[in-house]
């Protein structure tokens, strides 16, 4: 073959097999349009099929049941042929929430957001309540206040009626032994009426200590029988005095740093073989140092008559008479209150507004020491025999006890 007409030939098939192939592509793409097209249509075939029959439910406030057909969408009930909530929710954008979450932001007062789970998210000093935001220190239910409590419309805890609120529970101040007659008032004894009774025996002293207050030393108790009909119980607490230089004192360290001007009562009952009586002694620290100050002292046989041989109650402040005095201290150093100068309760506050039971109890001294409140029997006198049936104190935040010493 001559080369003019071989190269014409290789030229003719180079533009047929480009041609082939290009061919080859289209039919290809073709193909895949096709199948795809055809996918569609079975799916949505298959959609229509699948849907088919099926009715749409109803919302809040649409007919349901009956001629309607319908039933009701998510947790609404079908009630008397229309779709409704029930007694405990409440309709939120066409469906059912519980009654006390929030549906909108408005629902929370302006003061927070209503998230999706209905509850209100409020700022840092406020906390959710029932669909809206309140302070923090306000209750929403009667379980914020604990303890019996209920939870008002103004958001504050209160007790039913009868009940005083006590440290965040409600307590019955007539008969709680932890909140006798006053929030936080403990009796060790029972509380009854507000009142605790404390039962004094030998096994069970419950803080009273007998001393001899002369050589300042703890002596064995002593409680009788009697004598006759005590008051309370039926028995007493005995002092005894031989010689003149003897003194008994039974007494208790309590009260240590309570101001006399809280005291509102005190009263004991007692039985002597003769005129003298027992004095009531407080150890003091007169104007609120903490220092020794020695003892105020109150005499019932200087302001009232004395009966022997019977018991005798004696009401130490309905006693308005002068039977107050400093027994040592400064009082008597600046001559104010002295046995032969008596004060009246009222005097002794005036004299000293800070007066106060010495906060030191027991010091190194030994004895009753320098904070107490007692009774003594002597010194002075000779052969002398007194019974103490029982000693109340009240005070202003610390309750109403009235000690009932027995054998």
């Amino acid at each position: 073959m001559d080369p003019e007409r071989f190269d014409a030939l290789t030229e003719r098939l180079a533009r047929v097999v480009p041609r082939r192939a290009a061919l080859r592509g289209l039919a290809a793409a073709a193909a895949g349009l096709l199948t795809a097209r055809f996918t569609a249509l079975d799916t949505e075939a298959k959609k229509k099929k699948k849907g088919k029959g099926k009715k749409r439910c109803a919302k809040t406030g649409q007919p349901c049941g009956g001629t309607a057909g319908k039933t009701c969408c998510g947790n609404t009930t079908c009630l008397n042929g229309r779709c409704a909530c029930g007694p405990a929710q409440k309709s939120c954008q066409n469906r059912c929430i519980n009654k006390d979450a929030c549906c909108t932001n408005k629902d929370c007062g302006g003061k927070g957001a209503c998230t999706k789970s209905g509850a209100c998210t409020c700022p840092k000093n406020k906390k959710a309540c029932r669909g809206g935001c309140i302070g923090k220190e306000q209750c929403c239910t009667d379980k914020d206040c604990g303890g019996g409590g209920i939870c008002k419309a103004n958001g504050q805890c209160a007790c039913p009626e009868g009940l005083t609120r006590c440290g965040g529970a409600c307590a019955d101040t007539d008969t709680d032994a932890d909140n006798c007659g006053d929030c936080g008032v403990k009796c060790a004894g029972t509380c009854a009426g507000g009142v605790c009774d404390v039962t004094v025996t030998a096994a069970d002293l419950h803080g009273w200590v007998f001393y001899n207050d002369q050589i300042d030393v703890p002596i064995d108790p002593a409680f009788v029988a009697g004598p006759g009909t005590p008051e309370r119980g039926s028995g007493s607490a005995q002092l005894t005095i031989v010689a003149a230089t003897d003194g008994q004192m039974l007494s208790a360290n309590t009260l240590n740093s309570v101001p006399l001007s809280a005291f509102r009562r005190v009263r004991f009952a007692e039985y002597t073989t003769s005129s003298i009586t027992l004095s009531l002694q407080l150890g003091i620290d007169y104007d609120g140092d903490g220092a020794h100050s020695g003892r105020l002292v109150h005499t019932p046989y200087w302001t009232n008559t004395v009966h022997a041989n019977e018991w005798q109650t004696f009401d130490i402040f309905e006693d308005s008479g002068k039977g107050w005095w400093f027994s040592e201290g400064v009082g008597r150093d600046e001559g104010q209150c002295q046995r032969d100068d008596l004060c009246t309760w009222q005097d002794v506050l005036a004299l000293y507004p800070h007066i106060r039971i010495n906060p030191v109890g027991q010091d190194e001294v030994g004895g009753a020491g320098l904070g107490f409140v007692g009774l003594k029997l002597g010194s002075g006198n000779t052969n002398r025999v007194v019974y103490c049936d029982y000693f109340e104190i009240e005070v202003a935040g610390h309750g109403h006890t009235i000690y009932d010493f027995e054998p």
